[in-house]
């Protein structure tokens, strides 16, 4: 359609229903190469949820997580490290390892 045969990138920012997007869309997510997710953690507990479970399950679908920095530097993401709004990267864990090989 339109000359466009996939998409790579997908920018998720639904305050607070990241969970249900995860949810509800699996398939597509599992499409994806890049995503970058809004994580609000107010919001998140909100919608019954907490942040670092739905990073867990972008995870489960075979994403490698980062944290945007304020400087822009992309931080591994680890449990516990998240403030209240936080700006992730991922990529899948495939197109992680072909990167960190094409530095090696």
């Amino acid at each position: 359609m339109h000359g466009i045969d996939s998409v790579t990138l997908a920018v998720i920012d639904t305050e607070g229903a990241e969970t249900m997007v995860v949810n509800g869309s699996r398939h597509s997510l599992a499409q994806m190469t890049y995503l970058i997710v809004e994580v609000v953690d107010s919001f998140c507990r909100q919608a019954g949820s907490v942040e670092e479970e739905l990073i867990r399950k972008f995870c489960a679908l075979g994403f490698t997580a980062f944290v945007i920095s304020r400087t822009g530097r992309l931080v591994p993401w680890q449990p516990g490290m998240l403030s209240d709004t936080v700006n992730m990267f991922l990529l899948t864990r495939k197109e992680y390892l072909r990167r960190t090989n094409l530095s090696s």
